[in-house]
């Protein structure tokens, strides 16, 4: 997703620590990955397909604004630092638009996250897992997701709470590429048992349609990836 690479393979007898969700404070500190966010999160080629969740994002809130005239309840899963939303605040008049709330897993990234938009009065920051959303049954008008799904081992658990927190749209963005989940397999990125079906194409989009109805789906070439945004209603 962020353009790693291995630096070396592991040895053929090497028996790898379970793979832990939680765990990206020790793989991945914040500092670090906001770095490498900085440099290619919005730029050329993955930088695309991040302007194209933004901007159907930015669409569904409007829409939905425009159709209720109050705020718009928006999850964020897996929000890293709130990058998303300072995309979403440069938008017109999305101050007035917008009741935002970014969850994370992990806990240094909620408290950078609270620290670099505080200034934001309509945004909250929590320490929350994918796989066990705290939150009552359709308390977010959208329920958003980019790039979290390749790292869960269990994605249908996420999906389903997403599909159970979301009133009226949910948007999944995943990727598909063959030739990197031995990157993420070497690296303790994603489940063992995971990788090998997560980037089969059709294999997200069907836990997806299993509870709920794809709208709009849009793909976005990145180098030999495919990122998939799913626009969805929950059933």
């Amino acid at each position: 997703m962020f353009g790693f690479k291995s630096k070396k393979k592991p040895a053929p007898n090497r028996i790898d620590k379970p793979y832990d969700s939680t765990a990206w404070e020790e793989r991945m500190p914040v500092d670090f990955l906001q770095s490498v966010y900085d440099k290619s999160g919005w730029e050329s080629a993955e930088g695309k397909w991040r302007q194209r969740s933004v901007d159907k994002l930015t669409q569904r809130v409007i829409e939905l604004f425009d159709l209720h005239r109050k705020p718009v309840r928006v999850l964020d899963v897996a929000c890293f630092t709130g990058d998303y939303l300072g995309r979403l605040m440069e938008k017109k008049n999305m101050s007035a638009m917008l009741d935002y709330t970014g969850v994370d897993v992990t806990p240094k990234y909620v408290q950078r996250s609270s620290e670099r938009w505080k200034h934001v009065p309509n945004a909250t920051f929590k320490v929350a897992s994918a796989l066990q959303l705290g939150f009552p049954e359709r308390s977010f008008d959208i329920v958003f997701n980019s790039g979290m799904l390749i790292h869960i081992a269990d994605p249908e658990t996420c999906i389903r709470g997403f599909a159970r927190t979301a009133r009226h749209f949910m948007l999944v963005e995943t990727t598909v590429d063959p030739a990197m989940k031995e990157d993420i397999r070497d690296e303790n990125k994603s489940g063992d048992s995971f990788i090998d079906r997560v980037y089969r194409p059709g294999y997200i989009e069907k836990m997806i349609t299993d509870v709920a109805e794809i709208v709009e789906k849009t793909d976005v070439p990145y180098q030999h990836v495919v990122s998939t945004l799913y626009s969805c209603k929950p059933r």
